[in-house]
Formats: C-alpha cells, structure tokens, sequence
C-alpha cells in the first residue's frame, strides 16, 4: 500500500481530451532572452540548473564579448560580461565560446583573440552565476594554433575540454582533450586521442566532448582525403584511457572544402546518440545515429529527420532522457532559415521524419543557432534571432495534438513520478475498466485486463512520460515512469 508519506507527494497532472491525432511538441510562448543592440546574439547556449531553470551565454561580434544571464520561471536576469575589456573571444556564427555547469559550478571556454595566438581560456563562476573568476588558461599549446574549444562537465563538476591544434603555418590539424580535476582552477597536459584513426581532423568543423558517468566521447569530423564522416573516440574510465573510436555517420561524405559544421552528442546508459550534418546524400541533411558503449563503440544505425528536406539543413543540437530523444536544428523554407525540432523514442528513431515541427513563430528572415536541453520532461530550446536581434527561448512539453484541458477532470495518480513495477493508487471510479498506455508517440503500449481495485502495478514498461487513457474514455492522463 501506499504510504501517507507518498500521498502528501502527489503530482496532479492535467487531464487532456484525446482526439486520436499524434503528439507533437506543446510549445509555451517565446520569451526574449536578450537584445543583441547591447550583449550580441550570435551562436547562444544553453545549460540547465539543478531546479530546471535555463541559463545563456551569448557573444556579441562587436566588442568580442561573452554574455550570461540565468532565467527564473520565465524572467532573464541582466546578462553580465565575462571577459575583461582589455581580451575579446573568436565568435562566428559556426564556431565560439561554450559553456556548461553541475550545481552552482559554471565553466565558460573560449578562445581568445588575436586568431594566430591567442589561447584558449575558461571563467568559472561557484555561487551559481552571481561572479566570475578571473580568466583561466585552459590551453598548453605554446607553438601554433589553438582553437575552437568545446566542453562539457562530468558527474563531479569537473570540466572537460576539446580543442583544435595546429601545428607551426596551420599544419596538422587534430583535436586534443585536456581536462581539470579541480573543478576548472587547472588543467591537464594536451593529449591527442585521434591518433587512431586515418586522416586528420576536418580544420574548421567543430568537434563535441559528450560524458555521463565513466563514458566520454570525443564527436569531430574526419578529413581522410576528402572523405569528412563523423567519429566518436570512446573511453570507458572517465578519460584515463580511449580505447575505441567508430565511424558515427557512414556518410562516406566527399568534399574538397571543410563545411564548417560540428556534431552533437547525447549518452543514455549504454547508447551513444550522435547528430551531425552531412552532403553524402547530396543534400545537406541532419541525421541522429545511435552506437553502443561497453568495451568499444559500435555504431548501430542512421536516421535522417526528414524523408525530403525543404532546403539546406544545418547545426543540429539534441538532447535525451529517459527514452526520449529530442533534436533541434535549422533549415532553409522559402529562402527564409527557420528552426525545427523533431522526437522519437530510443529504440525507434524513424518516428523523427513523423515528428518533425517549426519551433519559432516569426517565419521570415535568419532564425538559426538552435541549442536544446530536456530535464524532467520539459524541453528547453534557444535560438538566434538574426532578423529581429533577439535571443529567443522556449519550453515545450510532449503531448497530442489539439488537447484541450479538462479542469474539472483533473486526476489523482499517485506516487507521480513512478518507477514501473511499483504500486500507483487510482481513483475508484476506474475499477473494472481497462487502461490503455500510450508512448510519447501516441502509439499503444501496453492494456491492462479490467482494474479489480484502487491500486495497480505499473506496468515494466521502459522509462518515459506515458499516457493514460480509460478504455471508454476521451480522458488522457499523464504519469512519468522513472
């Protein structure tokens, strides 16, 4: 039975009309996150708090600045400059600073000017984005060229970084890993972790350091005579060692010029998540692969996100929890660049080309940039507003198409988030009716046989946001199997 503890817990969902259609992304409204007439709007990014709210950082051509600003329920606080007067950072618009956190620790990288010998540098903030430190010299890169950082953070807030290392007159291009032990006061030596894999780095693409747990991947573009696929270099002990690396894409992409675009990544348990852009096809396509860890990287499939894109389609972000996988990119429709999105569940990734929505509302000029995040169901999505000089946030949830809200059929299910197996209290007015589980794709799941009381396990259904529906009923109900 259900503890008084557990019912003091509830989570009351709303209750929705079903009407049959599929589910698509419930966007909430755009709020602006930003003018770019004061702190710049080019190439945001995105990180997330403990309690679910955003935080931004943005780079203004201009003056080489980086901005942050951290939301609260929908309010952005006054974006403050990181970098000092007298240093400004690289921005374009495939390529700048990155950022990411883990409780009140933020680290920022960048790669500082001049272009031929600046370094790569961090500020780190710990009171959750109040102050900034000094710059910090992430780089040991003494002789030519080090740029186009990237990084994200490991489960005890400890930076990890990638860049891009020339050697004297831009020759040999690869991507070196360093990382920091102290929560980004220092930094490790360089260590090349490519040397693996035939070719060089493709010289102004972008690469992705991805991590959960004691997996890290490094995601950049190969240039082996032309031939530009994505790879993932794969360690299994928190970086100590890189002992696998795979071709993510099978693209087989040929092309003389570098397309200056990057990967993305994402790591769900054992599956790594990859999107990137690829030509192979030739058209300029996003497409999300799925490889497995364990003693290797294995890439399993491919999937585009359109059966037919309506024009080029560039830097993808996606994010994943649970056995929901979420992309954002941007694509041109009637000369005009716009973003979308599109979801699938893990285990089926073709529902991406079913799924696929615009994100943005205004549908003229340069909309672009996207970058993406979800954490207890809630999508979080920020772009670049070039026409309007904005930077535009949203958040959205999974739900059908065209519901409508039923107050007064607003349902106690609890406990709410639930682990499958467990026991859920119902209301008694269900027993003896059957239960119909939808995934997040409105497909069928799972009917339980007629309910005999006001408590039922759950079915061992895989984590994720499900759908309730009473076998006689218009009534979808919400739960959350974690």
């Amino acid at each position: 039975m259900i503890s008084i503890k557990s019912i003091v817990a509830v989570i009351i969902f709303l209750s929705y009309t079903f009407n049959g259609s599929a589910q698509n992304i419930v966007w909430e409204a755009e709020i602006t996150v930003a003018s770019a007439t004061i702190y710049g709007n080019v190439r945001p990014r995105l990180a997330l708090t403990e309690d679910n709210q955003p935080m931004v950082i943005m780079t203004r051509s201009q003056n080489g600045q980086i901005y942050f600003t951290k939301g609260n329920n929908g309010v952005f606080s006054s974006p403050i400059a990181l970098l000092p007067a007298t240093m400004q950072s690289y921005i374009a618009t495939w390529t700048g600073p990155d950022f990411d956190a883990k409780g009140d620790t933020i680290v920022a990288v960048f790669k500082a000017k001049p272009y031929d010998n600046g370094h790569v540098y961090t500020v780190r903030s710990t009171d959750g984005g109040l102050t900034f430190s000094d710059t910090i010299r992430a780089d040991n890169h003494d002789l030519g060229l080090a740029w186009m950082p990237s990084m994200t953070m490991d489960g005890s807030g400890n930076p990890i970084i990638t860049y891009m290392a020339h050697d004297a007159n831009y020759t040999n291009p690869r991507y070196v890993y360093v990382r920091s032990n102290d929560a980004g006061i220092t930094y490790s030596a360089e260590q090349i972790i490519t040397s693996s894999i035939t070719g060089e780095a493709c010289d102004c693409c972008p690469a992705e350091m991805v991590a959960d747990g004691n997996n890290q991947v490094l995601l950049f573009r190969n240039n082996e005579l032309n031939t530009r696929d994505i790879y993932g270099v794969y360690s299994n002990d928190n970086g100590a060692n890189f002992i696998s690396a795979d071709d993510v894409d099978g693209s087989n992409w040929v092309i003389n010029s570098c397309p200056a675009s990057g990967p993305h990544g994402s790591i769900q348990g054992s599956n790594l998540f990859s999107t990137f852009m690829s030509g192979g096809t030739g058209n300029e396509q996003v497409f999300v692969s799925r490889s497995t860890l364990g003693g290797s990287i294995l890439h399993q499939e491919k999937q585009a996100l359109t059966v037919s894109p309506s024009g080029n389609q560039n830097f993808p972000r996606i994010a994943t929890e649970n056995n929901l996988v979420v992309v954002a990119w941007a694509e041109y429709v009637s000369n005009n660049l716009e973003i979308f999105t599109a979801f699938a569940t893990s285990n089926n990734l073709i529902d991406l080309t079913t799924s696929h929505q615009q994100a943005n509302v205004l549908t003229n000029g340069i909309q672009t940039n996207p970058d993406i995040r979800i954490k207890d169901g809630i999508i979080h999505l920020i772009y670049q507003d070039a026409t309007n000089g904005k930077v535009i946030y949203r958040t959205g949830q999974i739900g059908f198409a065209n519901l409508s809200e039923n107050d007064e059929n607003k349902v106690l299910l609890y406990p709410n988030p639930i682990s499958a197996g467990e026991e859920i209290n119902l209301p008694e007015s269900w027993i003896g009716q059957k239960i119909i589980w939808r995934n997040m794709m409105g497909k069928t799941v799972h009917i339980t046989s007629e309910i005999e009381s006001a408590q039922l396990n759950t079915p061992y259904l895989s984590k994720g946001i499900y759908f309730l529906q009473l076998e006689n009923s218009s009534i979808i109900h919400k739960i959350n199997l974690h």
